[in-house]
């Protein structure tokens, strides 16, 4: 055998470089790409994301178009809902860039919306826990103290933190 060439597993020869600053060798026969195989996995977590954005889009359209469900409760509630929903539409999103545009920026670009959404529903989460806290221990008083502004402030906390 010539030491500019290798058997490969299919036993054709594969041209090589010699080896240049302690490198092996450099394979310079190219091989076509290898075929897509789309990993179950990948594909649930893709249907269940599709499922979790239809089920937080349905609640917060009914909290946006109906007025009675304004009250601060539900605006938490919306939080999370949209939180969800985000969480939802990044599993989509991850599935789709990993099989159709194969780059580490957008794969990391992902990850951190993916990231960024749960910190955002674990953040309403502790929100809503907060506020049925306070109403719980606040009972007589809640309603007068609570305000819309103390409310838009505990959901900019809530996304600014989880943004960073």
């Amino acid at each position: 055998m010539e030491p500019t060439a290798a058997l490969n597993e299919s036993s054709a020869a594969v041209p090589w470089l010699p080896a240049r600053a302690g490198n092996a060798s450099l394979e310079l026969a190219s091989r076509p790409p290898a075929p897509t195989v789309i990993n179950p996995w990948d594909v649930m977590l893709c249907v269940s994301g599709t499922a979790i954005a239809c089920e937080n889009a349905i609640v917060v359209a009914i909290i946006c178009y109906s007025p009675t469900l304004r009250t601060p409760m539900f605006v938490l509630i919306g939080s999370l809902a949209t939180a969800d929903l985000l969480a939802g539409l990044g599993l989509i999103l991850n599935f789709v860039f990993q099989y159709v545009i194969r780059s580490e920026t957008v794969s990391l670009l992902t990850v951190g919306f993916l990231v960024a959404s749960f910190a955002a529903s674990v953040s309403s989460l502790l929100a809503i826990t907060v506020d049925r806290y306070l109403s719980l221990y606040n009972a007589l008083t809640y309603y007068s103290e609570r305000t819309v502004l103390c409310i838009h402030t505990m959901l900019v906390c809530t996304w600014g933190v989880s943004l960073c």
